[in-house]
């Protein structure tokens, strides 16, 4: 019996009005198809190699975040320096604020909403992406504005949760409202990379809740943030850290897509091997 088939007959025998239960009498009763005991063998050892790789990658991916979380506290922390091209020290950090490399745009107001081009930026760093949850809300008298590729959006709301990131470029063009604000990144002066690594540290953007202010719902606007005091070195050891940190970030994503083929696979097999 097929694994979808035994979920559907076990749903369909279950009995209590409240919580539902399933009988010994039903199990007793309940007939499946077993192949001989070495066939049976074969598939569990096969089987436990793939659950094995999985838990392997898993903990390889781990690993290389652990890596990172450790080397980016060492770099940003001072621990861990880089040289020029002439194997010097670069210059030492000056300590600015976000106003010097970055500015809040012209708020060009779009003239029809459209809800399928609707921003929505994912808390704890999990990034920009298209409003899908969008079927009952209400436009009102919200007013949304046009975002542009390659600026900074973040949540009012939710900044001290990790709601912020960079608009790709396959998003340029949508909306968000006030609470989801976007500024302008002065490239010149910054690395985009090196802000979102900076910014993008748990124990930095968390502290940023002390910043919220209101009455009901506490926000961080875009003046307060543009406020804030961040280290910066200069925009070629921030290319060399963005670099270095984005090398990491790749090999994790190259081992999460292994990952992923290998949890495929095996639901693959699960659905096939019982048929």
């Amino acid at each position: 019996m097929q694994t979808k088939a035994i979920q559907s007959y076990f749903k369909s025998e279950l009995t209590g009005s409240t919580i539902k239960n399933l009988s010994l009498k039903t199990l007793r009763e309940t007939f499946i198809t077993l192949p001989y005991q070495n066939e049976q063998n074969k598939i569990v050892s096969f089987l436990s190699l793939i659950d094995e790789r999985i838990s392997t990658q898993n903990k390889i991916i781990e690993e290389l975040k652990l890596l990172k979380n450790t080397l980016s506290k060492k770099i940003f922390s001072g621990q861990l320096k880089f040289k020029d091209k002439n194997d010097n020290n670069f210059l030492k950090w000056e300590s600015k604020e976000l106003a010097e490399v970055m500015s809040v745009p012209e708020k060009i107001k779009s003239k029809k909403i459209d809800k399928s081009r609707l921003l929505t930026v994912k808390l704890h760093l999990k990034g920009v992406s298209q409003n899908d949850n969008t079927n009952t809300l209400s436009l009102g008298a919200t007013n949304y504005f046009i975002r542009k590729k390659g600026q900074f959006i973040y949540g009012k709301q939710n900044l001290f949760n990790g709601a912020f990131g960079i608009i790709p470029d396959k998003l340029d063009g949508f909306l968000s409202s006030g609470d989801v604000p976007a500024l302008d990144i002065k490239h010149s002066k910054i690395n985009t990379a090196y802000l979102i690594y900076f910014l993008g540290r748990v124990d930095f953007y968390k502290r940023l809740e002390d910043l919220a202010t209101g009455s009901g719902s506490k926000r961080v606007h875009e003046t307060t943030l543009l406020g804030i005091k961040i280290d910066f070195p200069t925009i070629e050891e921030q290319h060399k850290i963005a670099s270095f940190l984005l090398s990491i970030d790749g090999k994790i994503e190259i081992e999460t897509n292994i990952l992923q083929k290998l949890e495929r696979k095996k639901t693959y097999l699960l659905a096939n091997l019982f048929i």
